[in-house]
């Protein structure tokens, strides 16, 4: 979301940026919340330069009448080198120090990531899991995440993934997470207008379907992620274990060889 960061693989210049935000305002976003990715090492300098162009950033929609307000936050990569980033507090959030989107590998969960999140949790900082229907070891085991989240971690699904751009199998896992309670914010994680363009109307419909009920789902595009914005407590509904069909194990397992190779 913003220009020019370096080792960040979203927009390289403010245009770009700029088209990128119009896509959500035409889809009636109000407000949107640009997370670099981020390691511990990254300090006073890289947050200094994120806050600059943020502020830029936002000088540029005021110019051309697009009323979004850019809110600022990071990614952070799960390494032990985490629990320094969340310490920065530009870092969290929208800066309130309560909430820190952590993602991890995407092949596999580190070991020591239990204790990382713990850790994490004992600084009065919330983790959100980006994207976990990404993540290898939980489309393997998806109740991976159910352990995550009923420790009062929270989860982000990529609205992308309800709509089949990351193929079959993270489709029925992003569907298979919400019908269990372990989905608490849907995002667009949009990187580029063309590449990677901001899609939410339509995920927001599906998600509506598969929890039968439309309030829940605004409740995923719009309270949550507003109450995370201002550093509130976000009302949960209890986690469910996940248990597959036979059926179901050998459509996801055919699944995950074919998408590995």
């Amino acid at each position: 979301m913003l220009p020019d960061i370096p080792g960040d693989d979203g927009v390289e210049t403010y245009e770009e940026a700029v088209d990128l935000i119009r896509q959500g305002y035409e889809q009636g976003l109000s407000g949107i919340v640009a997370t670099p990715h981020v390691r511990g090492e990254m300090g006073a300098d890289y947050e200094a330069e994120l806050l600059l162009k943020q502020s830029q950033l936002q000088a540029k929609l005021a110019e051309i009448g697009i009323d979004v307000t850019v809110y600022l936050g990071a990614e952070i990569f799960c390494d032990p080198e985490a629990l320094e980033a969340v310490k920065h507090q530009t870092f969290t959030l929208n800066g309130t120090g309560k909430y820190a989107l952590v993602e991890f590998p995407m092949t596999s969960i580190p070991s020591g990531a239990d204790e990382l999140l713990f850790q994490i949790q004992l600084q009065g900082v919330t983790p959100i899991i980006a994207h976990p229907e990404r993540n290898g070891s939980i489309q393997e085991n998806p109740n991976v995440l159910y352990h995550f989240v009923r420790r009062g971690i929270l989860s982000q699904l990529t609205a992308a993934s309800l709509l089949g751009f990351g193929g079959p199998l993270v489709q029925r896992l992003s569907k298979k997470l919400l019908r269990h309670n372990l989905v608490h914010v849907i995002a667009s994680d949009a990187h580029h207008p063309q590449k990677r363009p901001l899609i939410l109307a339509d995920a927001k419909g599906i998600a509506a379907d598969v929890l039968e009920d439309e309030q829940d789902a605004d409740d995923l595009f719009v309270r949550n992620p507003k109450l995370i914005i201002e550093g509130k407590f976000v009302p949960t509904y209890e986690p469910e274990p996940i248990r597959n069909s036979l059926k179901e194990v050998v459509k996801d397992t055919f699944d995950l060889i074919f998408s590995r190779k």
